[in-house]
């Protein structure tokens, strides 16, 4: 294992717990649910697809991977990261707030 993808690991992990830490009340019910709902469809569909022998939470590739190109994967290059920043969209949009604005951008760039 690589102390860099540990690092983004950690990051991208940490960034998730902020975003739901402050998460009070939904100020946009109907964006929020439509938003979680489009991330949590994506991340089953990507992970079906995937199939759990090549689930990996560590971001470099394993020895035998082979490249997925059906499903979300013949259309979004990395639908997992696509849901995860969609998930954190909804949690901005249930309670903006300028710093929240900072944590989903990071772990946009970490992601």
């Amino acid at each position: 294992m690589k102390l860099k993808s540990l690092l983004l690991v950690v990051l991208q992990f940490s960034f998730i717990l902020l975003l739901l830490a402050g998460t009070k009340n939904m100020k946009q019910p109907v964006l929020f649910t439509i938003f979680l709902s489009v991330s949590v469809l994506l991340l089953v569909w990507a992970a079906v697809v995937m199939k759990k022998s090549r689930l990996r939470i560590m971001p470099d590739p394993h020895r035998n991977a082979t490249l997925v190109n059906s499903g979300p994967y013949r259309l979004i290059r990395h639908p997992m990261y696509t849901a995860v920043l969609c998930a954190g969209i909804a949690l901005l949009l249930a309670h903006f707030s300028y710093i929240r604005l900072f944590y989903w951008a990071a772990l946009f760039v970490v992601l």
